[in-house]
Parts: structure tokens; sequence; C-alpha cells
């Protein structure tokens, strides 16, 4: 199958455990982790090529893969959707520097150092611990707008219905807006229960404002003594009924006057010759 002859794959297609569970290292020209045993052939939809310019028009993606990037091109007057269906959790390659980037457009990136790969390596099962990633084969998928297949999502894979407009092929960011409709509704319940929390506190305030302010007008302006105020600060003061005063003797406070020694008007003056 070429570019230029497509085929059409517009009914569900479910690969062998294997294609999505085992790991091999492959040693060549480097090395890379790949998912999925090494003969892909059943991984495929009958008639597909592993090359990059194999692709079906119109078609879905398998079941357990998902639309990891498409893009929009023209061609004539004729729009047409091109998709890259990798294994769910996997991104597509972007890069095509490395012998493995062609052969495996999918790619899943571990950076835990300690992360441990179980793999088979020249019919040896083995494992190493390292930050590394996992690479796998893409299925490429064309569509447009005067296509028939619809691809619905099931808990099994998927299964096409008739429509005018093929929707299994939704762009991640389709699919990621009927989440956040979902999500928002849940939102709105989420900021219900915190505003009827708000306004029922507010209530109770107010009620035990209206009532502490009552509790204050009918307290009497002048307490007696002996008498605890319920609210506020007492202010301590000496009792006004009954006290006695205590005075000091008026001959201790004031003191007696002393004589004033004179002399005696009667004494002869002398006085020289």
């Amino acid at each position: 199958m070429t570019a230029t002859t497509p085929l059409p794959l517009t009914t569900s297609f479910s690969p062998p455990a294997a294609c999505t569970t085992n790991t091999w290292y492959i040693d060549d020209s480097g090395w890379w982790l790949s998912q999925g045993p090494t003969d892909w052939s059943s991984c495929f939809p009958s008639g597909y090529a592993t090359n990059t310019n194999s692709y079906f028009s119109p078609g879905v993606c398998p079941s357990g893969y998902w639309i990891a990037d498409q893009s929009v091109d023209s061609i004539n007057d004729n729009v047409e959707t091109r998709a890259t269906c990798c294994p769910e959790g996997y991104s597509a390659q972007t890069e095509n520097g490395i012998v493995w980037y062609s052969a495996n457009r999918c790619t899943s990136t571990n950076t835990d150092l300690n992360h441990l790969w179980t793999f088979t390596k020249a019919g040896t099962t083995s494992s190493m611990r390292t930050a590394n990633g996992i690479n796998a084969k893409a299925i490429f998928i064309r569509w447009q707008p005067s296509d028939t297949a619809r691809q619905t999502a099931t808990s099994t894979g998927v299964s096409l219905t008739a429509s005018a407009a093929p929707s299994s092929m939704l762009s991640p960011t389709a699919t990621s807006l009927s989440n956040t409709e979902t999500d928002g509704k849940s939102s709105k319940a989420w900021i219900a229960g915190p505003v009827v929390g708000a306004v029922v506190a507010f209530a109770f305030i107010t009620i035990a404002a209206i009532w502490y302010t009552r509790q204050r007008k009918q307290q009497p302006q002048n307490m007696e003594y002996g008498s605890w105020p319920e609210f506020g600060y007492y202010k301590p003061e000496l009792p006004t009924d009954g006290a006695q005063v205590f005075e000091a003797p008026v001959d201790t406070i004031h003191t007696p006057k002393k004589p004033v020694a004179e002399l005696s008007a009667k004494n002869t003056v002398s006085e020289l010759p």
C-alpha cells in the first residue's frame, strides 16, 4: 500500500495484547527500547505497511490507540485531516535525526532514574534501572469531511456508525473540550457548596449581632455595687452607701502655737552718764 493507493479502515481493529505489553531491546546504530513483539505484522490491520508513507483513508485508530497528533491540509478543493495513532499514553515523535525515530513514530519518556525496565534482548529476559524512553509503532490515518465513517469510543475499543463526518478522528483538543464541559458541571456543584455555606454563616453572624445589641440595650446604665455585667469589663469602685468617714483629731493636725518670749516692761532702763 502506498500513499497514492490508501486502504480504508472503517471497522474496529484490536491488536494482540503483546503489541502493547512486550518490550524489546533493539541494538541497531545505538540501542533503544521498543514496545511490542519483534514481528509487528500481527499488530497492524491487514494490508498496512510499516513505513511512514502508509496510511488508511478513511481510517480510525485501533483499539488501545489514540490520536496523538494531527494536521489539516488542503488538497485542491478538499480539506484532509492527517493523524498519527499511538498507543494510549504515548505521544507522537517529532524528531527525525535518529534511525528509530522514523521506524517508531510514537514515544513515551520516563525521567525516574530508578525506573525498572524489563525487556527481551536476544531471546533473554533482562532488566535495568534508568531514566529512559520507550518507542512504539504508529498507525497513520486520514479522512475528509465527505467520509461517512464515524468512530465511537467503547469500553473495549472502537466501533463505527454512519455519520456525515468521522468524529473518531476527533483531535485531543476536541476531546478535552468535551471533558471540560463535564468538568464544568462538577465545578458548579463544588462552587455551590461554599456559597451556600457562606450565606448561612453570614446569616448566623447577623442574628448574633442583633441579639447582642438588644442585650446591651436591656442592661441598666448604672449597676449597683456587687452586680457583675454579663458583657464587657467590670470597673471596681468603692461603695457609697453606709461608708464611714475617718478624720484625725484637730489637735494632731494643727500644731499649738509656741509662746513668744518678751522682756518685762517694768524693768529700769539704765543709761550711761
